[in-house]
């Protein structure tokens, strides 16, 4: 058996750790992206409710300016009447009395519907504001939530990255960059050991039975003929500690 085996078992166990730790740090951005794109949706759904009700007041004001502008003509035209001479006059002056006491009513009817409107819209920004605030508390905690949990995987990672450290002054530079090749291209995964006596623990293709003899009897590292991982037996290895292999 390979001299250094052991001692890259040993790395590769504190690499299938930093591995795991990594893919779970690198989907942190996205979850807080998430948090970011909810938080703007909701601010969005709290402007778009406060423009509604501003528009309808607006509208209320103009309505109110045109009703007065009628009230006005009326008082004019009744003003007039008293002076009038003539029953053509004062007929005409009486048919656009009418006239703006109608349009008049119309505006009215036009500012109840608006007011409805305008009550309605309240509502609908109360209660988004409600949802707002609410919502934006519960973000506010699960953004803690992600930080909190992101500095732990930090200090996780600084760890194992020291015991890694540790470990690679251990081991041959050589069997270490044939280890360092393998893990990459296998997405962390270079050192695996032999499954059920006869399969590799990672492609769980056979392996020759010449091959597992060699992993025992000979001081190369002996890869899986399918997928290039390098290749252990559990019961051999067991018997040998990283410190011990490493003297």
């Amino acid at each position: 058996m390979n001299s250094y085996l052991p001692v890259l078992v040993a790395i590769q166990a504190v690499d299938k750790d930093i591995y795991r730790i990594q893919a779970d740090l690198s989907k942190q951005p996205a979850r807080l992206s998430r948090l970011d794109a909810q938080g703007q949706r909701l601010k969005d759904e709290l402007q778009a409710a406060g423009e509604e009700r501003k528009q309808l007041l607006l509208q209320q004001k103009e309505q109110e300016l045109r009703l007065g502008e009628q009230e006005q003509a009326i008082q004019k035209y009744q003003a007039q009447l008293v002076q009038v001479k003539t029953n053509r006059e004062y007929s005409s002056l009486k048919t656009e009395i009418e006239n703006h006491k109608a349009d008049g009513s119309l505006i009215e009817e036009e500012i109840i519907r608006t007011m409805e409107k305008v009550e309605a819209a309240e509502s609908r920004l109360q209660a988004a504001q409600i949802r707002h605030d609410e919502d934006q508390q519960k973000l506010a905690e699960e953004r803690k939530a992600i930080e909190t949990q992101s500095a732990e995987i930090k200090s996780k990672l600084e760890s194992l990255h020291a015991q890694r450290d540790e470990l690679l002054p251990k081991c041959d530079k050589k069997a270490l960059a044939v280890y360092e090749r393998i893990l990459r291209s296998k997405g962390g995964t270079a050192v695996v050991p032999v499954s059920g006596g006869s399969s590799c623990g990672f492609c769980f293709m056979g392996i020759p039975p010449q091959l597992i003899n060699d992993i025992s009897l000979t001081d190369r590292l002996v890869e899986c003929g399918s997928c290039g991982c390098i290749l252990y037996l559990q019961d051999a290895l067991s018997e040998v500690s990283p410190d011990a292999a490493s003297q």
